[in-house]
């Protein structure tokens, strides 16, 4: 864990500034709009004795810019480094909880953030479609129920089924929320995802029959197990333990959250594919990527 990023931009306002100026998601310093000035602003301390800190003109004493103006935090009276603080947190995949805990920050704030930070994932996933498998690459597709009673007891949850795939070859995988599991959802899923010509390998649900027949060129090829009989097709030797642990791994990281509304789950599939895309180095990575990614949607003026 990189504790010297932590202590880089967690620990004072001004390190945080500086480090989100370096990303591109905060404005450079500005210049005085007092007519026929126009001196470069310095950061100064906001006098509120919190150690916040605001661009005010040397000249002009009363021409002040709030740090955060026109970014992405503009709106929270959460310090920088606070916010830094927890995004760090967010990208090491540690839990709300601690991290209310090592911030100070409220417990509501501290889950909004992290869901800010989720949306910055769908956005780049929105703008960014891509595809798994290719000629010849074997991709594994499965669906699954995300929400359920333990052991049957407990009040009866509505079903929360997410349909996903996974490339073993190019360890990349993705998942959708779906309301239905049938062909007319399942299969247009697949070509948005694979490219045409892969292999898919799935068991034996009726939604799948007709893979092969989807209409992309070349034509996926289709192979299936019989989880009923087997893990592994003794013949063929075809099997979805891949995606299968890439389910694991998914499901892992939504109990953290201890429990997911349906009206979040999305997005937190998109954190997940995203950090399985762009965080697999270390939370550091993770950080300033996000922070790329940031810059690119809301450019600082």
């Amino acid at each position: 864990m990189s504790y010297a990023l932590l202590f880089e931009v967690g620990t004072t306002e001004r390190g945080a500034i500086q480090f989100l100026q370096r990303h591109q998601c905060l404005r450079q310093a500005p210049n005085c709009h007092r007519p026929g000035c126009g001196r470069s602003m310095s950061l100064v301390d906001d006098g509120s004795g919190h150690g916040r800190l605001i661009w005010r003109c040397a000249t002009h004493k009363g021409e002040k810019i709030p740090t955060k103006a026109n970014s992405y935090w503009h709106n929270s009276n959460v310090p920088l480094h606070k916010h830094m603080q927890i995004l760090f947190n967010w990208s090491h995949k540690i839990g709300g909880l601690k991290t209310v805990d090592q911030t100070g920050v409220g417990e509501k704030t501290v889950y909004e953030w992290f869901g800010w930070y989720r949306d910055i994932c769908s956005t780049w996933l929105l703008n960014n479609p891509y595809k798994i498998g290719g000629i010849g690459v074997v991709v594994q597709v499965d669906e699954s129920v995300v929400a359920y009673r333990k052991n049957h007891v407990g009040r009866v949850i509505p079903q929360k089924w997410v349909f996903g795939g996974y490339c073993k070859d190019q360890g990349i995988g993705f998942f959708e929320y779906v309301e239905r599991r049938d062909a007319a959802t399942l299969l247009p899923l697949i070509r948005k995802y694979v490219h045409p010509g892969s292999i898919i390998c799935s068991d034996l649900w009726a939604s799948y029959q007709q893979v092969a027949n989807i209409p992309v060129n070349p034509p996926y090829q289709h192979g299936t197990v019989n989880h009923s009989q087997n893990f592994v097709d003794p013949v063929t030797g075809v099997h979805t333990n891949a995606v299968e642990a890439y389910w694991s791994r998914m499901k892992a990281r939504l109990k953290e959250y201890h429990g997911v509304p349906s009206a979040t789950l999305a997005s937190h599939l998109d954190e997940f594919m995203w950090m399985d895309l762009h965080g697999k180095s270390g939370g550091r990575q993770t950080m300033e990527t996000l922070l790329l990614h940031l810059s690119q949607w809301r450019p600082v003026p």
